[in-house]
């Protein structure tokens, strides 16, 4: 009866196992660096960012602000106190911090041109005084891009945004402006939080939204119901697009006007939806109703699960050069070399079992001969 070895010795399984790390180790120390989509356009895009945030800093500097540290250590003057008198609303101070990194304007850039926007495009743009950094992400990344954009803004701001009732998004859009850094203003506005026309806010807080408003100069919308704050938008939006087709609409922030109940931001996946007409919506507000015309929509709140999907950055420290971050550069396997080695991983494997199996039928047999 001829004798089969039944296992491999111990030394050669741990030869073979220290192979396959190194060959493991090989495979992730030689991934290839490549460039992700639009890169041109992201750190264009980035760069006017990071100028526009430069303005509002310095503005701020010239009336003697002070930048809290542990609010806004960038010093961006993005980052409002936790309240005032048009706070209407709590708010994440991570997500407010996260959307003053410049970069952010790259993703709003890969978002946008993956709907298949071209120069020359318009869009329609509902944004609130909550997260000025991501407004200004929105803007920066729309002007890079060559697209016509007609924004309506809700002022009031939920904490931590821009709720300087002297400095509010209006008047941050206002400078940007004068400084010749962006060229975009908002058309109209609102005074915000509850059915958007400023319920709950307190009448002082109303009363410093007009002043703002008076101030640079935008129209107020005011309608006697929720209903007519949406109608006076929608219309609105299509008397300044004239005969130019709106092919996208984007919502910035929880502003009731736009997505109509706070359980409709919940529907969405928050970032670029193609095609929401499938959803039912709770309550109709600009961002149903352009879905039902068969908008594709951008959808920019709830910043963790935005960022997580498109795998931006959530460290409010995080690296913000433009040009630098996985908005710009990822890394992928090398196919090419990882098939090779494991090629011939498995030619060293089938050699030295073979090799070792010999070796013990070898010793088996001497021993039976001296027996």
């Amino acid at each position: 009866m001829r004798w089969k070895p039944t296992r491999v010795s111990q030394l050669t399984l741990l030869l073979l196992a220290f192979l396959s790390l190194g060959v493991l180790l090989a495979v992730e120390h030689f991934k290839r660096g490549i460039d992700r989509p639009y890169l041109a356009e992201k750190l264009r895009a980035a760069e006017r960012m990071r100028q526009a945030i430069e303005a509002i800093s310095a503005a701020l500097v010239e009336r003697g602000h002070d930048f809290d540290p542990n609010t806004d250590p960038r010093q961006t003057g993005l980052i409002g106190v936790e309240f005032t008198a048009i706070t209407n609303d709590r708010g994440v101070l991570a997500a407010k911090q996260v959307v003053t990194n410049p970069n952010f304007a790259a993703l709003v850039v890969e978002m946008l041109l993956s709907a298949g926007l071209e120069k020359g495009d318009t869009i329609a743009v509902g944004w609130t005084g909550s997260l000025p950094g991501a407004n200004l992400a929105v803007l920066c990344a729309a002007e890079t891009l060559g697209l016509r954009v007609i924004p309506i803004a809700s002022v009031a701001a939920s904490m931590y945004g821009a709720n300087d009732p002297e400095f509010t998004w209006l008047d941050m859009e206002k400078l940007l402006v004068e400084k010749d850094v962006l060229h975009t203003r908002s058309v109209a506005a609102s005074f915000g939080g509850d059915e958007d026309r400023g319920k709950g806010m307190g009448e002082s807080g109303r009363e410093l939204i007009r002043k703002a408003l008076q101030r640079v100069g935008v129209p107020l919308i005011y309608e006697p119901s929720f209903e007519g704050q949406v109608a006076a938008r929608m219309r609105t939006y299509a008397e300044r697009a004239g005969k130019a087709p709106i092919r996208m609409y984007v919502n910035v922030g929880g502003g009731m006007a736009s997505l109509g109940a706070r359980i409709n931001g919940l529907l969405l996946k928050p970032g670029l939806t193609r095609s929401a007409r499938g959803l039912r919506f709770r309550r109709e507000g600009v961002l149903p109703l352009m879905a039902k015309q068969g908008l594709p929509v951008v959808h920019v709140n709830y910043i963790d699960r935005l960022c997580q999907r498109y795998g931006f950055p959530t460290d409010p420290q995080a690296d913000d050069m433009p040009g630098t971050g996985p908005m710009y550069h990822t890394e992928e396997y090398d196919v090419r070399l990882a098939g090779g080695l494991l090629a011939a991983l498995l030619v060293v494997f089938f050699v030295t079992i073979r090799l070792d199996m010999r070796h013990y039928v070898a010793r088996h047999k001497r021993a039976n001969e001296m027996v």
